[in-house]
């Protein structure tokens, strides 16, 4: 038996599960964990459950930590980061008159890309 939670990245975003190891987790705290494009903040959504090990996605991830103080601030930081850029980019594409719209920006927590 493993010790998983379920997780959003974005508010209206999709439930990912995660291996909450040993941390004493509960519904809405945030935490850090280690997401496909590296460290990610995110909110769980479940208490922690105990799920068999045949029932879980082969390539579970895990929860790192609870998130602290310092990590909600580089998360303002970033929804910062976000925001300028998106403005950025969206009158970059005004000005050259590209066909195309710009629908979402994601900045990495560790600042490491954006995926517009």
């Amino acid at each position: 038996m493993k010790r998983i939670v379920a997780v959003k990245f974005k508010r209206e975003g999709k439930i990912y599960t995660f291996c909450a190891g040993d941390l004493p987790l509960q519904k809405n705290d945030q935490v850090i964990v280690n997401a496909d494009y590296g460290p990610a903040i995110a909110v769980v959504m479940t208490d922690v459950q105990e799920a068999p090990i045949y029932k879980l996605p082969i390539n579970l991830k895990d929860v790192i930590r609870k998130a602290t103080d310092e990590d909600l601030r580089l998360s303002d930081e970033n929804k910062n980061l976000e925001k300028n850029a998106f403005q950025f980019c969206k009158e970059r594409i005004q000005v050259r008159n590209l066909p195309m719209k710009m629908i979402d920006l994601e900045c990495a927590f560790d600042k490491s890309k954006i995926i517009f």
